[in-house]
């Protein structure tokens, strides 16, 4: 099979319209390594730096494909580069030779090797090699290997079947395109090409399943993984184990390749809240990391397993002297401090009191607050008191990465409105202007006559598909409130805004393909039909799982 025919046919498969791949096969024992590959064995490679300034050759980049070539030229697999660096011949690190797979899988076999490699290929370029030399270190994931592959294709190889191919193959067949356009607008720091789309609910069955797999070692082994929806499943393997020892371990694997809020918080083994006192030190360890999702991971254990009965005030300092400007950490932090009011309000308290917060987090985490049922009113009016000015707020985030630094910018800014005078983090931020209205029959007689038939009409379906809930006034905004508020809606310019949370706006996903959606809120244009049954649906279901806003 030549490279053309090959990466024609992976397209066609996993559905990649483009033909950007570069076809090469390893330098020497091209047939060896070719086969390390495929049995998933060899997940790095390197080059010498000096070769790509001399020849003019741009850097292999994370998210390229490249068909891997044996020693006649015939393409074997399919590889995709997750992650390129650079570091001197001798920094080069014992996790980096043993993800090359070679020899003894040993650092110093691979000195060996590769100095005598790169001192070849220097020499003919007219070039010196030194142990300081910068290598390009290239990490990848085999993403195809194709099921007819001819045994000689790769000498000595086998027809390769791995686990890791079948679980690709299972996670296309449960996509939902609908689903990876949702999911792509909640997870700006990762590439849309790499989302499958698999709904979480189905994503938790098939780990269950693929926990009792024998194999399963194999998939937890190949990290880096190709896509988003592999981490998810991944982090829904190691939640089955129930060892913690092996729990543990295998959590510390994989947390370096973490990449994304979502993955991040969705990982939390049971097993970890039996063995309380002993997760308090890799906690400290993963908070001390410096890695921004390895922080949030480490805040958000000691948030979940540490805010009752195993509660001690030395752990509020711990998260209050992280110190970031990344914007996932600093959001872990102002959730773990609003928790932290919900369930230790009196030992939480002075960190809001006194300040001893970053102006943002501080904000933030008063926001947060002032969300939860477990505050009580008089509460929630004492922390709003203790807002400070948006003027006053310090200029984080400036090493964000540049998909999520739009959203920093727009959450920094500030914003006074010029008609009632409130303070918003984003700028013309929708809100209610004016009095504050009692009652929703005040709310609906204050907005223009054109639009009031609209609102009347999503509170008559809300109103008769929950009667059991009463009709209050929330954040300025018709609330259906029973026990805790159930659901919002709120009329604006051009649409019925309708504010369910957003784990209803992800149940619903597959309903809300022509509407706008974000982190739960849906928007209904006035210029179409206002799908009525549809709300009436997300009502219900937010009534009776006990989501809420």
């Amino acid at each position: 099979m030549t490279a053309e025919e090959m990466w024609k046919e992976y397209a066609r498969k996993v559905g990649i319209e483009h033909s950007d791949y570069e076809a090469w096969a390893f330098g020497d024992a091209a047939d060896e390594l070719a086969a390390l590959t495929v049995e998933g064995k060899k997940t790095a490679t390197s080059s010498a730096f000096p070769l790509y300034e001399s020849e003019g050759e741009p850097l292999p980049r994370a998210g390229e494909h490249s068909v891997i070539l044996n020693s006649r030229g015939q393409a074997v697999c399919v590889i995709r580069t997750e992650k390129v660096y650079l570091a001197p011949f001798r920094e080069i690190s014992e996790e980096h030779a043993r993800r090359e797979g070679e020899g003894d899988l040993s650092l110093a076999y691979w000195r060996e090797v590769h100095e005598r490699f790169f001192r070849r290929e220097m020499e003919e370029a007219g070039l010196r090699f030194d142990q300081d030399m910068p290598v390009v270190c290239e990490e990848f994931s085999c993403v195809y290997v194709p099921g007819d592959m001819d045994h000689d294709l790769v000498p000595g190889g086998k027809r390769h079947h791995s686990i890791i191919e079948k679980i690709q193959a299972d996670l296309w067949e449960l996509r939902d395109e609908g689903y990876k356009d949702f999911q792509a607008k909640l997870i700006p720091t990762v590439d849309p090409g790499t989302i499958i789309g698999v709904r979480i609910p189905q994503l938790r069955k098939y780990a269950r399943k693929l926990a009792r797999d024998p194999q399963i070692g194999e998939f937890l082994a190949q990290l880096p993984h190709s896509y988003y929806d592999e981490n998810n499943l991944h982090a829904f393997v190691v939640e089955q184990i129930r060892d913690y020892e092996e729990c543990l371990e295998q959590t510390r694997r994989f947390l370096p390749y973490v990449d994304n809020w979502a993955t991040c918080d969705m990982m939390a083994p049971k097993v970890f809240g039996s063995h309380r006192e002993a997760l308090l030190t890799p906690i400290c360890e993963w908070i001390a990391s410096g890695e921004t999702y390895t922080i949030r991971y480490g805040m958000g254990m000691l948030m979940r397993f540490y805010l009752e009965e195993d509660f001690k005030p030395e752990y509020l300092r711990i998260v209050a002297e992280v110190s970031s400007s990344e914007y996932y950490v600093n959001m872990m932090r102002a959730w773990y401090f609003a928790t932290a009011l919900s369930k230790q309000y009196e030992a939480a308290l002075p960190y809001i009191r006194e300040k001893r917060l970053d102006s943002w987090t501080h904000n933030k985490t008063i926001q947060k607050a002032c969300e939860s049922f477990r505050i009580t009113a008089e509460q929630k009016k004492y922390l709003r008191g203790l807002k400070v000015s948006l003027t006053e707020k310090q200029s984080l985030y400036r090493g964000a990465d540049e998909k999520a630094a739009g959203q920093n910018e727009r959450e920094e800014a500030g914003w006074i409105c010029p008609d009632c005078g409130r303070g918003f983090e984003r700028r013309n931020q929708n809100h209610f202007c004016g009095k504050k209205p009692g009652t929703v029959d005040a709310y609906i007689a204050a907005q223009p006559e054109d639009r009031q038939p609209f609102l009347q009409a999503v509170r008559d379906a809300i109103r008769k598909a929950i009667p059991e809930a009463e009709e209050k006034i929330s954040w300025s905004m018709p609330t259906f409130w029973k026990g805790h508020n159930i659901i919002h809606f709120a009329g604006f310019k051009n649409h019925v805004g309708l504010y369910p949370g957003t784990e209803a706006v992800e149940e619903f996903a597959d309903r809300l393909k022509d509407c706008k959606t974000s982190k739960g809120s849906i928007q209904f244009l006035y210029s179409r039909s206002i799908p009525l049954e549809l709300i009436a649906d997300i009502a219900r279901w937010c009534y009776k799982t006990g989501k809420h806003p």
